[in-house]
């Protein structure tokens, strides 16, 4: 190669390499520059998440020996073993139990009063003597069985018996049977037996 080819390919690179040069100093720069404070940031925050999480974990720990040693300094009233519920009122327990159905999407078919001669429907002789002590202590209305027919999922008869322990009403259930449906698999047909 001589110096007349050599300066000719250098005036013909030379502008680009120049204009290289100026873009990586003058424009590329600080977009680099600007992602690498990015990333230092974002590398700056995930070691603080770890920190806040542990932090969190310590407050709600001092929050709960708070409340532990508060509860503790509180007198305790006495317990009693067996606290009846406020109402006894028949069909306003049979309406709970309605509404409790409905809002898990079951239906009620029938209720009815359970024969007492019944297969299986008979009281034990606990139940007996905690009814006989209901009457006579809190003077409330002898409690009866009654049978439920219900069709539902079980999910919902799982949710809807959690729910029964919720109501003001005293409704015990005593019994629960479940029958597959002839339409529909998921549905099922269920016969709960409560005392109320």
């Amino acid at each position: 190669m001589n110096t007349s080819e050599r300066d000719a390919w250098l005036k013909a690179l030379l502008p680009g390499i120049l204009t290289g040069v100026i873009y990586v100093f003058w424009f590329a720069r600080p977009g680099f520059q600007q992602l690498s404070a990015a990333s230092e940031e974002a590398a700056r925050s995930r070691e603080s998440i770890p920190a806040a999480s542990v932090m969190y974990a310590r407050k709600r720990e001092v929050e709960e020996l708070t409340r532990e040693r508060d509860n503790a300094a509180k007198p305790k009233a006495p317990t009693a073993v067996f606290e009846p519920k406020p109402s006894h009122d028949r069909p306003l327990a049979i309406q709970k139990i309605t509404e409790i159905l409905s809002k898990r999407g079951m239906t009620l078919s029938s209720s009815k009063a359970a024969d007492a001669n019944g297969k299986g429907q008979s009281l034990p002789a606990d139940a007996t003597e905690l009814s006989n002590r209901l009457i006579k202590e809190y003077g409330i209305a002898q409690p009866k069985l009654w049978v439920l027919e219900v069709s539902g999922t079980y999910t919902s008869m799982t949710g809807a018996l959690k729910d029964l322990s919720t109501v003001d009403q005293m409704i015990v259930p005593v019994a629960l049977d479940m029958e597959p449906s002839e339409g529909d698999e998921s549905l099922l047909i269920w016969s709960l037996t409560v005392w109320m």
